[in-house]
């Protein structure tokens, strides 16, 4: 239950942060794919968030690529939200202060990340 109203709160944050579930091609965005077992992670909503609390969002494809438009600059954490709430890799990856972080400093950045079991 708790994971459910998770998901919808970060559903909501994305709306209002300007996030975007599209892959479309922005100026100021990180761009990349989520695999696991060398297999695309699909429909997985990411919140990256900084350390001033600043946050965004987007989704993989069916190719487990994804967009964050206009994330806040700096070391970025990630945590991915998965469809129906059942993750299909680690469960680690869908709590804050997990292992994925990222430094963004603007422009187009790409960063792939391949799921640690």
């Amino acid at each position: 239950m708790r994971a459910i109203a998770f998901a919808l709160v970060a559903g909501l944050m994305i709306g209002c942060s300007g996030g975007s579930t599209s892959n479309d091609d922005t100026a100021e965005s990180i761009n990349g794919k989520i695999t696991f077992k060398g297999e695309p992670v699909k429909g997985v909503t990411l919140i990256v968030k900084s350390a001033d609390g600043k946050d965004a969002g987007g989704s993989t494809n069916e190719v487990g690529e994804y967009t964050i438009p206009s994330p806040p600059k700096g070391k970025l954490g990630f945590m991915l939200i998965p469809a129906g709430g059942k993750a299909a890799f680690p469960a680690k990856y869908t709590k804050a202060g997990n292992d994925l972080s990222f430094d963004y400093q603007g422009g187009k950045q790409t960063f792939n990340i391949e799921l640690k079991p």
